[in-house]
């Protein structure tokens, strides 16, 4: 982050300040990106978990998630999901394009995926800056929760058709698609 952030960081200081000079500029850069780093090095879970609970609370706050079941006879899916027993299924034919990836959207968005069963916590690489969405994030479960065969689309909430009380995120789901 240092490295990709230190020639911007460098230009916006000659260009916020006109009057300093290109060494000093220089010298200040190299001495904050060292602190940077020896706080990073000393601190590194902290800054790990500052960066990625602020990465999530940005992507909680612009992203909807559509989840779908490949069973629609499972009953704890009925039980835990559907007010015990009291609703519907709605098929839909997952090759329609609106499950299909979006363009200009952020990585994963907008594509119908199965979701991963593991036991093991997934890694993921977080730039605060980049909003592509690692897909091990919100497409990975522990195994216990396997029965569910769970598919997932995730959509930017900008993207909503409407919006009910309670930040319900509705998408016009095309005819087509329903089964």
């Amino acid at each position: 982050l240092i490295q990709r952030n230190f020639e911007s960081a460098y230009l916006g200081l000659l260009i916020k300040h006109p009057a300093m000079l290109p060494d000093e500029a220089l010298q200040r850069c190299i001495n904050a990106s060292g602190q940077l780093e020896r706080d990073y090095n000393d601190n590194n879970d902290v800054w790990m978990k500052r960066i990625f609970d602020n990465f999530m609370k940005v992507i909680n706050r612009r992203s909807a998630v559509l989840s779908l079941t490949e069973k629609c006879d499972n009953e704890l899916m009925w039980a835990h999901y559907a007010n015990s027993y009291h609703a519907y299924v709605v098929g839909f034919q997952t090759d329609n394009e609106f499950f299909k990836p979006r363009t200009r959207a952020p990585r994963t968005c907008g594509e119908l995926m199965p979701v991963q069963y593991t036991d093991v916590r997934p890694r993921v690489f977080v730039e605060a800056s980049n909003l592509d969405i690692p897909k091990e994030l919100f497409f990975t479960k522990t195994n216990k929760w396997s029965y569910e065969r769970e598919w997932r689309m995730v959509r930017l909430q900008s993207s909503a058709d409407d919006i009910l009380p309670g930040n319900i995120y509705l998408f016009k789901v095309p005819e087509a698609s329903v089964i």
